[in-house]
């Protein structure tokens, strides 16, 4: 195993070694601040691996040209020219040749430098793929050719983190130079495991940079701090090294350490990077043929880059006619758009118009009532039936006029399948929410529920009872007015009689009007009686008036069914809390609110306190689940389980038909 050293060890003195194998195949990170001696330590690592591989050298700032001191390099810059044209050509010279390079971006324009090594790295990686030739590629001034996302663009980003990722298994090594960690591609970055030199940084988000990318330790990268001080604690930190000095990590060496780099063999040209080294004899012949070569590959790389005007003409046509199209289908979209939107208006606009026409169909049913002979003139059965498509409203009306009609006559009718009928009567009745249209007997036939539903003896019975009430209420409200008034005037004698026993002197009047006074009190008492009592009767003949009004509006379709609730059976385990039954007399109404509390599902509650609400009267089981939002069906569900609880515990009276509390 071949190793080079970097330079000595800053806690032991002796020589720091590191696998030179493994930075050739490797990823190699290299940073510190400026005039630290970041490209002074690269010199030292590429002198001793000339010879072992190819070089090839990203030379920014053109200082690295006197590696010709020792070494053959050809400086692509200097000996050749720099020509974007001549990139992929060079790259394959270079393979070919088995050339170490530099390429000198120092007097080139900074686009064209970073299209250049674009070009010249995406070729190297494709013949790379076949030769598979030991090379190692130094990278100065990464975070201007690869840099983060946001910081920079580059047209050469791509390739060198191609580079980064996949040059290892075509034998291509990297060390990735910067002065600025913080601003280099994360996805390079996270790359450089093989080897980390790390010297002096103090920017918080490059020593972030380095202790999340490359995974170094809080401790070594900065000084601790007492008070929000540093203070020195007698060990190196990277935020505090001083020039030459570096941290060095990775696989390639054996234990982590600081290091003081050692020297060169060739001048560093730091501040003098015109000084360039004649060139070495083994390359002038090279340099002869590329003199030669380089015009021609230009000229042909030129020459098919200027059309003649026809093309010209015909490519300005073209990218005319295709921004114009793109103009037309923005427009095209644009309209789209709003065509969208105001199609969504309008369904929402149609939506409330729906809405605000069921609220006034209802309102206009329960304003007054009137007698409806036609079923299909309710305002209810009209709005909903409207909302319904031709062949349901014709199936509908059919089943009306002629009932028990069977399953295949209707079909007949509408010259369709059996299973079309039971679809469109579904249909039927999931637009109204309850059972409008129902089947039975075998076969099936069809009967309409909707003037049992709509127009109903009890809703006739209830209405006469509110006259009544309303009447009743009226004869209350006199009384109540005579009452006060009566008790008014007999305060007003009250107080006469009082002043005529002021002015009286005699004992016989006295008494006399004592008698008198004490018979206008008890029956000024017996009047305050009598006018509470009224009060009373006034309060609870209003309250019974407002409960069968809420009823009739109810049953004329006022309350909007509750959506329908999930039906959850009770697990095996679970019983259903019976509580101990009710006696034969009535429910009082303290009774029925413990009751309520009580019962055991939210279904039980709903239909209890529907039939508090309506004491006395009688109701069918369809009738409730419309009031109280419940689907009735006749096998077992939530429903059901309602009406057994309340059976079992005697809270409602039945005659197997109809249901009510007394």
């Amino acid at each position: 195993m071949t190793k080079i050293v970097i330079g000595n060890s800053l806690s032991t003195g002796e020589p720091f070694k590191v696998d030179a194998n493994k930075i050739i195949m490797g990823r190699t990170f290299l940073t510190s601040i400026t005039r630290y001696g970041k490209s002074y330590s690269n010199r030292r690592i590429v002198e001793q691996l000339v010879g072992s591989a190819g070089i090839v050298i990203i030379d920014v700032e053109g200082e690295y040209g006197s590696l010709r001191e020792k070494f053959p390099f050809l400086i692509i810059g200097k000996d050749v020219p720099l020509q974007l044209e001549t990139a992929e050509f060079m790259a394959e010279t270079t393979l070919k040749e088995d050339l170490s390079v530099i390429i000198d971006l120092s007097m080139t324009d900074e686009d064209v430098g970073k299209e250049y090594i674009a070009a010249f790295v995406d070729r190297f990686m494709f013949l790379e793929t076949k030769l598979r030739k030991p090379y190692l590629v130094v990278c100065e001034e990464m975070d201007e050719y690869g840099p983060e996302r946001g910081i920079a663009k580059a047209t050469s980003l791509k390739s060198l983190r191609n580079l980064a990722k996949k040059g290892g298994k075509r034998g291509i090594g990297m060390i990735v130079t910067t002065h600025r960690p913080a601003w280099v591609s994360k996805g390079i970055i996270s790359q450089c495991t093989t080897l980390k030199m790390i010297g002096h940084v103090e920017w918080e988000s490059d020593l972030d940079t380095l202790r999340e990318f490359l995974q170094i330790a809080p401790t070594i990268l900065r000084r601790p701090k007492k008070n929000g001080v540093p203070i020195d604690d007698g060990k190196p930190h990277i935020d505090c090294l001083e020039p030459g000095q570096f941290y060095i990590a990775g696989s390639a060496v054996e234990k982590n350490d600081f290091v003081k780099v050692g020297t060169v063999v060739t001048t560093h040209l730091g501040s003098t990077p015109d000084l360039i080294p004649p060139t070495p004899k083994e390359l002038k012949g090279i340099i002869a043929r590329l003199s030669k070569t380089l015009p021609k590959i230009i000229e042909e790389k030129i020459k098919p880059a200027i059309p003649p005007i026809e093309q010209i003409q015909k490519e300005a046509e073209q990218k005319a006619n295709a921004k114009m199209e793109k103009k037309l289908e923005q427009a095209k979209r644009k309209i789209e758009v709003r065509f969208k939107n105001r199609v969504s208006e309008l369904e929402i606009e149609k939506k409330d118009l729906k809405q605000r026409v069921e609220e006034l169909s209802r309102k206009a049913s329960l304003d007054q009532f009137q007698p409806i002979s036609n079923v299909f003139e309710h305002p209810i059965v009209k709005a909903r039936i409207h909302e319904l498509p031709q062949r349901e409203q014709d199936v509908l009306l059919k089943i009306e006029r002629e009932p028990n009609l069977t399953r295949e006559q209707l079909a007949a009718f509408l010259s369709s399948s059996r299973e079309t009928v039971k679809n469109i009567i579904d249909k039927i009745n999931r637009k109204f929410k309850v059972s409008v249209v129902v089947g039975y007997g075998r076969p099936i036939r069809y009967k309409s529920m909707l003037k049992r539903l709509f127009i109903t003896d009890v809703a006739k019975r209830e209405m006469s009872e509110v006259e009544r009430l309303q009447t009743r209420v009226k004869i209350l409200e006199e009384a109540q007015k005579k009452h006060i008034n009566s008790y008014r005037a007999l305060e007003s004698e009250n107080a006469m009689l009082r002043q005529r026993q002021k002015r009286m002197v005699q004992p016989e009047e006295v008494s006399t009007l004592r008698s008198e006074m004490k018979v206008l009190r008890e029956s000024v008492e017996t009047y305050k009686q009598q006018a509470k009592e009224a009060n009373k009767r006034a309060v609870k003949f209003k309250r019974t008036f407002a409960v069968i009004e809420q009823a009739l509006k109810e049953v004329e379709g006022e309350t909007i069914p509750l959506p329908k609730i999930k039906k959850q059976k009770p697990a095996p385990s679970e019983t259903v809390p019976i509580v101990p039954a009710v006696s034969e007399v009535e429910i009082s109404d303290s009774a029925a609110r413990i009751w309520l509390n009580k019962l055991p599902t939210l279904c039980c509650k709903k239909i209890f306190k529907f039939l508090l609400e309506h004491r006395g009267m009688k109701f069918s089981k369809s009738q409730i689940a419309l009031q109280t939002g419940y689907k009735y069906t006749k096998t077992a569900g939530v429903f059901g389980d309602a009406f057994r609880i309340l059976q079992q515990n005697d809270l409602v009276k039945t005659d197997d038909r109809l249901f009510w509390v007394d």
